[in-house]
């Protein structure tokens, strides 16, 4: 991995599911210093990386403990964004992630605009996260591809017959250690169907246990609203 101000970026998070379309909805960013070369001092250019996300609209972040879920509650959100960005130490690895390409594009400019020289993260769909590096002349250090066929559970290797259904593998694939557990996804999926709230509602229940912040909560909006998993019988 190479400073960001070296125009070098990587990519990551491609164990999530979903067809191409849902993609141009999803842009995962992340910021991290390496052990032994710049870690030391690397806290302010990790707050810097917090500011310039959420100015530029990312739809949820975390620093590696807590997420910070944006909402329509101004005030409360200014004052536990400002609780966690101070939590931020040389240590944390700061993730966002985007439902517009162009808010990704923003924040990467602004953040080479800076000269930040810590290491950075691009994720998402490779024709679109290619379009941004040409914009800005960013020549990627590595890149991480994931082939992706037209059938179900592609990649995944054993008894296929035990996982869940698609549009529940969908919703925990969007967290990336695998936080948001199957059971609660079909629990909001019930919920959702049987209208005891609302998609948006559901979205948000299932953002808080992925606390990296790389969970996007317009794609499990997307998926609760048409989801076709079958209601229990009680």
């Amino acid at each position: 991995m190479y400073p960001l101000s070296k125009g070098d970026l990587m990519t990551h998070t491609l164990h999530r599911r979903g067809k191409k379309k849902d993609f141009r909805k999803d842009i995962v960013m992340l910021i991290m210093s390496s052990k032994g070369i710049n870690t030391e001092g690397s806290a302010k250019w990790k707050k810097e990386f917090f500011d310039v996300v959420m100015e530029n609209g990312a739809i949820n972040i975390g620093e590696g403990v807590k997420l910070f879920l944006p909402s329509d509650n101004l005030e409360k959100d200014k004052k536990f964004y400002i609780y966690l960005r101070d939590q931020i130490t040389d240590r944390s690895n700061p993730m966002a992630v985007f439902d517009d390409p162009e808010k990704a594009a923003n924040s990467l400019k602004k953040l080479r605009e800076s000269g930040n020289p810590l290491s950075f993260v691009l994720s998402g769909d490779t024709e679109i996260s290619r379009g941004i590096l040409r914009r800005y002349s960013v020549n990627p250090s590595a890149t991480e591809l994931r082939v992706i066929k037209e059938h179900d559970h592609d990649g995944i290797y054993g008894k296929t017959s035990l996982l869940p259904e698609e549009d529940v593998l969908e919703i925990h694939s969007l967290c990336g250690h695998g936080m948001v557990p199957f059971s609660l996804i079909r629990r909001v999926m019930t919920d959702v169907k049987l209208g005891r709230i609302s998609p948006e509602e559901g979205s948000k229940i299932l953002t808080r246990p992925c606390s990296c912040g790389v969970f996007n909560k317009v794609r499990a909006e997307e998926v609760l609203a048409r989801n076709k998993v079958k209601i229990p019988n009680y």
